[in-house]
C-alpha cells in the first residue's frame, strides 16, 4: 500500500521539548513517508506548566508533520472544548485514516463525527486506566457505560497503551480486539554512557544515586520511597535520593525528610528540561517509580533506555514495562519495607545492576522505540484500510 495521509487528534499537545507519545508517533510515521496532520487545542496540560496555560492557535510544522491548534472555548478539568471551526477544517482536509487519543475528549468526538460523515476509518488509543474518586471520575464512568461504549464499539480499530488500559475498557463491556500500542521514545536520545558533568554540578560526584521522576502528587507514592530510603540510608550513607517534579505534595515530602533526619541526603528538583533528562538518568544507579496508580510509567522506559535497573510498583502500565527479576523489580504499592529490600539488593550487587540495565535497554529497543511503534501503527492502519 502507498504512503498514507494520517490524521492524529489529541486534546493537549505539548511543545516538542517535552517529548511525549503523540510527538514521537507522528515523527515515526513521518519518517516512514506518511503525511501526518495533528489537530489539538491551544492549551498546555497543567502538569507541564505552572505558569503558561496556552500556546496560541495556528499551524506549525515539526519534524515534517503538521500541527493545527484550535482555540479553546472552555476547559473543564483538562478537557478542552475547541472551536467548532475544527469541523469545517476537517471536512476539507485530505486524510485516509483518523487516530484519536482518549475517545472522551471533545476533539476526538469531533474527528469521529467527520470521519464517519466522510466514510473514513477511525480508531483511537486508550491512555487512561482508572477513574479517579471524584466528580470527574463519575463523569468518566457514566461516559464509558453509555455513549462511550457505543462509540468505542463503532470504531474501526481500538488501541491501548498498556494491558491495564485495555482491561479498563474490557471492564466496561468492550469485547472488541484491542491492540497494545505503548508509549514510545527516541532511543538514540535516551541511551547509556552519555558524558555529563551533571553529577558534579549537583554535588553528587562519588555518591550513589537513587532517582525518581514524576509529579509530586499523592498517587505517585513518593512518601513510601522516602520511608524506604530512610531504612537503607544508615547502612548506605554515601547514597543520595533525587526527586524531580513539581506538585502539591512538595511541602509534605520536605517535612518527611526533616522528620526522618535525611534532609541532607534528599534532593528535590522542581524541573529539568526534557533534553537534559538523559544526562540525569545516566548519573543515577537505580531508578524507582513507587506509584499507587499509574497509567503507563514513561519515566521507567526512559531510565531503562539509559541502561539503568528499575524498581516500580505492581500497578497499571508498570507491569508491562518491568519484567520482574529480569530488567528490574516489581513491588507492592505502599510497601516501604519491600521497596527498601529491593533497593538494598541492587545497591549491594553491581553485577545485578548491570544485568538489569542491559536487559532493560534491550527491551526498549525492541518494544518502545518510536520507530518500532510507528511501524506497528502503520500495520494497524493498513489492515483497516484493506478491510474496507
Amino acid at each position: 500500500m502507498s504512503d498514507l495521509s494520517i490524521l492524529q487528534a489529541t486534546a493537549h499537545f505539548q511543545p516538542k521539548e517535552y517529548g511525549g507519545f503523540e510527538h514521537y508517533l507522528c515523527k515515526g510515521l513521518s519518517e516512514l513517508g506518511h503525511k501526518v496532520h495533528l489537530i489539538t487545542s491551544d492549551k498546555i496540560a497543567p502538569r507541564f506548566s505552572k505558569d503558561k496555560t496556552s500556546i496560541g492557535i495556528g499551524q506549525q510544522i515539526v519534524e515534517k508533520y503538521k500541527i493545527y491548534r484550535f482555540r479553546t472555548i472552555l476547559e473543564v478539568k483538562s478537557v478542552p472544548f475547541v472551536d467548532s471551526g475544527v469541523i469545517n477544517f476537517l471536512s476539507d482536509l485530505d486524510f485516509d485514516v483518523v487516530h484519536a487519543h482518549e475517545v472522551y475528549q471533545p476533539i476526538s468526538l469531533q474527528s469521529l463525527h467527520v470521519a464517519r460523515k466522510r466514510k473514513k476509518p477511525y480508531g483511537f488509543t486508550q491512555h487512561r486506566n482508572y477513574c479517579p474518586q471524584s466528580l470527574q471520575g463519575s463523569f468518566f464512568r457514566l461516559f464509558y457505560q453509555s455513549i462511550g461504549k457505543k462509540l468505542i464499539n463503532s470504531c474501526d480499530f481500538i488501541c491501548a497503551t498498556s494491558n491495564s488500559a485495555a482491561n479498563f475498557l474490557r471492564n466496561f463491556g468492550i469485547k472488541r480486539q484491542i491492540e497494545i500500542l505503548p508509549n514510545c521514545l527516541d532511543a538514540k536520545m535516551f541511551r547509556p554512557n552519555i558524558k555529563t558533568d551533571l553529577d558534579e554540578k549537583m554535588g553528587l560526584k562519588n555518591h550513589r544515586v537513587i532517582l525518581s521522576v514524576g509529579r509530586l502528587h499523592k498517587e505517585k507514592g513518593f512518601e513510601y520511597l522516602i520511608r524506604a530510603f530512610k531504612m537503607i540510608s544508615d547502612k548506605y550513607h554515601d547514597t543520595k535520593l533525587v526527586l524531580v517534579g513539581r506538585g502539591d505534595e512538595r511541602e509534605k515530602l520536605e517535612l518527611e525528610t526533616a522528620k526522618f533526619n535525611i534532609r541532607n541526603n534528599v534532593i528535590l528538583i522542581d524541573h529539568l528540561p526534557h533534553q537534559k533528562m538523559p544526562e540525569l538518568y545516566n548519573i543515577c544507579d537505580i531508578f524507582i517509580l513507587p506509584s499507587i496508580v499509574e497509567p503507563f510509567g514513561m519515566v521507567l522506559v526512559e531510565a531503562m533506555a539509559c541502561g539503568k535497573p528499575v524498581v516500580g510498583s505492581k500497578v497499571g502500565g508498570i507491569s508491562d514495562i518491568i519484567d520482574n527479576e529480569i530488567n528490574g523489580f516489581l513491588t507492592e504499592p505502599r510497601n516501604s519495607n519491600q521497596l527498601a529490600r529491593k533497593i538494598e539488593i541492587l545497591l549491594s550487587d553491581e553485577k545485578l545492576r548491570i544485568k538489569f540495565g542491559r536487559e532493560g535497554r534491550k527491551k526498549v529497543e525492541n518494544m518502545f522505540s518510536y520507530e518500532e511503534i510507528a511501524k506497528k501503527a502503520t500495520d494497524i492502519y493498513q489492515r483497516v484500510l484493506e478491510s474496507k
